[in-house]
């Protein structure tokens, strides 16, 4: 029985391997886009010109910036009205 439900279950957890990988894959191709326009950019952009500079949506920049400030890239600065990101 136990053999029957790794032949069933075993190419579920492929497709899983295989979409966990291409997110990964995606936001570290959006990084590397987010940590270019902040370099074309002297450093340091707002939110408003990461999103421009990028063509990314808001929610791919912050994840973006997340891998970048994990990696000790990137400080992040909020104000009450402003997310302003700045290469270290």
């Amino acid at each position: 029985m136990v053999q029957n439900i790794d032949v069933i279950l075993r190419p579920i957890f492929d497709v899983l391997l295989k979409f966990l990988k291409m997110n990964v894959e995606t936001i570290g191709l959006w990084a590397g886009a987010t940590w270019n326009a902040l370099n074309d950019a002297n450093g340091t952009l707002n939110m408003k010109g990461l999103k421009k500079a990028t063509k990314l949506k808001e929610k791919e920049v912050y994840a973006a910036i997340g891998w970048l400030a994990r990696e000790g890239k990137v400080n992040v600065n909020e104000t009450e009205t402003e997310v302003e990101v700045t290469l270290l």
